[in-house]
């Protein structure tokens, strides 16, 4: 199971060199923003511990700018052509 990490602690690792890499994956119910540390896969957390889901890449994207991340994958396989948008 991938666990979740809060944006402070995500920040922190960033800053420190720890992240190897960011990716955006699109689902039907929004964008989450997953973040690989050493050989785990971690997913971006609300303030409240839940999983955060971004409704436009264009939100996720300026996520990823506030940590200071510049480049990330992003997947699309679970994106479905009948959502209302892209999110």
């Amino acid at each position: 199971m991938t666990e979740l990490i809060d944006f402070a602690t995500l920040k922190m690792l960033h800053d420190a060199g720890a992240v190897a890499s960011y990716r955006l994956v699109v689902t039907p119910q929004g964008t989450v923003l997953e973040a690989k540390i050493g050989k785990e896969t971690k997913k971006l957390a609300t303030a409240r511990g839940g999983l955060r889901l971004f409704q436009k890449i264009d939100t996720a994207a300026g996520m990823l700018v506030q940590l200071g991340a510049r480049l990330a994958d992003l997947d699309l396989q679970l994106w479905e052509p009948t959502q209302r948008g892209l999110p």
